[in-house]
């Protein structure tokens, strides 16, 4: 292979003791065999998700948009001033459990679990191979952390444990409320063990509160109140106003952590909305339109509105996105879109174009770091940056000539905010634009590899 004018020898030399180490991580949107089988690559979207670290989820019960009032709610109502608004949210069916499937694994319901499996045994709602993948086993075969806590539940991985026997975890902790315990992966095929991966991963809410002190929650996590506290049970004291109080007292300290400060996101919102309520969007969803808010350091403007048509599926497809996974299922239908830059800060897309010499450096690079052209690019770029950082070299280091962007092939690469400061960073260094700068970076790692065999 033709060596790139553009790299200098003493840089790629100190890069090659690091590029396989680099280019051999899989993608951020590889997963294993077993979780990508019913996944299909998102789509491009006009505005990438932000990269996201770490995700809260907080799910309410059965109340309408229209319900959630400064007077009702005032402590949601005020967060909306914080955050983002989904004007146009909507559940995907009713019963409840419908919505918490599909939020954390794309599924639609079955007939057993459309019904909250309320009418048969428990154990003949469990989603089983190759349907129960979800969001837990994409981040943790990944390399990220999730957990599920549950308000009220008496032990880790509560299910009904005797096979044919119906669910009588009804109220407080309930189990059609905790999706994870209806996915095979997770509860095994025998549901009178309980899995240690289930203890670890399925906990009461009060192990919120530890992880949170020790600085060790997890990349995912959803969070459900119980049947009174998310409103579920209505009356005069688990009514939407119980629910809001529940926030006033929780969120702070979500809002207030680490965690959420750097790259978070807190999504909450409810499952469905009256049952009688059948308004949905999107092509598939008709569960009521429900309130949701979106907090995050990476939202564009605090306080807005968005009329955008949304579901829990574009939930699901946004938390995966933000963490460069492939979309499950109906998240990956084409009326699921991910929030987008009515949401988020808004990034910036940078086109590099290659000729027919070029073009054989992208496979080059592709098939050793796997995953679509965009995030071939975006990785070699940022592995570059690494490899510059780690040179000792200091800036800039002006490329000439510098590299053309035309030719037949073009690759898009999406940046979201919090990633242009790296990009940018590498145009101030070597003197190039961002579309020279991907050209530079396929270049120079085809080179390494071929270099390296």
């Amino acid at each position: 292979m033709r060596r790139p004018a553009t790299a200098s020898r003493a840089l790629a030399v100190a890069a090659l003791a690091v590029a396989t180490f680099v280019l051999a991580t899989p993608a951020a949107g590889a997963a294993p065999a077993r979780a990508t089988a019913p996944a299909r690559p998102a789509a491009a979207t006009t505005t990438p998700v932000p990269a996201l670290k770490h995700v809260f989820t907080i799910v309410l019960e059965n109340y309408s948009a229209e319900e959630v009032t400064p007077q009702l709610a005032p402590y949601l109502s005020g967060l909306m001033s914080q955050g983002v608004t989904l004007d146009q949210m909507y559940g995907v069916d009713h019963f409840s459990l419908t919505n918490y499937i599909a939020m954390t694994s794309g599924n639609a319901a079955n007939a057993n679990t459309k019904l909250d499996c309320l009418t048969v045994a428990y154990s003949s709602c469990i989603y089983t191979p190759p349907d129960d993948t979800n969001i837990g086993d994409q981040m943790e075969l990944t390399g990220h952390t999730w957990k599920a806590y549950l308000e009220s539940m008496p032990a880790p991985c509560t299910h009904p444990n005797v096979v044919g026997a119906k669910d009588t975890y009804l109220v407080g902790y309930a189990t059609r409320h905790n999706p994870f315990v209806y996915y095979q992966d997770v509860v095994g095929t025998d549901i009178t063990t309980t899995p240690a991966r289930c203890v670890a991963h399925d906990v009461p809410y009060t192990d919120f509160a530890t992880d949170l002190a020790a600085q060790a929650l997890p990349n995912y996590a959803l969070i459900v109140p119980n049947t009174c506290d998310d409103a579920h049970d209505r009356g005069t004291s688990c009514s939407l106003s119980t629910a809001d109080t529940w926030l006033s007292q929780n969120v702070p300290q979500i809002l207030s952590s680490p965690e959420y400060q750097d790259h978070g996101a807190l999504f909450i919102t409810f499952d469905e909305s009256d049952v009688t309520d059948a308004r949905g969007c999107c092509g598939n969803a008709q569960g009521g339109h429900i309130a949701t808010v979106v907090l995050s350091p990476l939202v564009g403007t605090p306080g807005a509105h968005t009329a955008v048509p949304y579901s829990h599926y574009s939930l699901l497809r946004t938390i995966e996105d933000g963490f460069g996974l492939p979309c499950l299922r109906h998240a990956c239908d084409a009326g699921s879109q991910p929030l987008g830059n009515d949401v988020w800060a808004t990034g910036q897309e940078v086109t590099t174009g290659y000729t027919a010499t070029e073009a054989p450096w992208l496979t080059t690079v592709q098939n050793r770091i796997g995953g679509p052209l965009d995030q071939v690019q975006h990785k070699a770029v940022s592995g570059l940056a690494f490899v510059t950082g780690a040179s000792g070299k200091p800036g800039p280091q002006p490329v000439n000539p510098p590299p053309g962007t035309t030719g037949p092939t073009s690759v898009t690469t999406g940046w979201g905010p919090s990633e242009l400061p790296l990009l940018q960073s590498m145009e101030q260094y070597f003197a190039l634009n961002a579309a020279q700068v991907q050209k530079l970076a396929i270049q120079f790692w085809a080179y390494l590899i071929g270099m390296s065999g």
